[in-house]
């Protein structure tokens, strides 16, 4: 059996056709595999690459949205920050750090941070 290679946008070639589907959602062939046009799927991949877009925050108004991850471009403290589960607040987060969490409302005490948005 020879095996078939998908080349990545990054130049790797990605073997096919081993009978294990590769992470990327693709069968032997190249072509996107079932669950790839899946929902679930489909929006895991937004996510991933932030697609959505992103909120940039500074100062202490109340925002309020629909956001996966927050990531603080300086050293920031978040004065509330809302989830499903409850209301978190004075959360220091370090510059450079992605808090992974979806969130629906956020004031900062200081500091700037991107929310990606879900």
């Amino acid at each position: 059996m020879s095996l078939k290679y998908m080349t990545l946008a990054d130049g790797r070639a990605l073997p096919v056709g081993t009978g294990v589907t590769p992470m990327c959602g693709f069968d032997q062939d190249g072509k996107p595999a079932g669950a790839a046009t899946d929902k679930s799927l489909t929006d895991l991949t937004s996510l991933m690459f932030a697609r959505n877009g992103e909120t940039y925050i500074q100062g202490d108004t109340a925002r309020s949205g629909n956001w996966f991850a927050i990531t603080a471009v300086e050293d920031t403290v978040v004065a509330s920050i809302t989830t499903a589960s409850g209301t978190y607040t004075d959360v220091p987060i370090p510059a450079g750090l992605t808090l992974p969490l979806r969130f629906t409302g956020v004031t900062l005490t200081s500091g700037k941070a991107f929310a990606w948005i879900a």
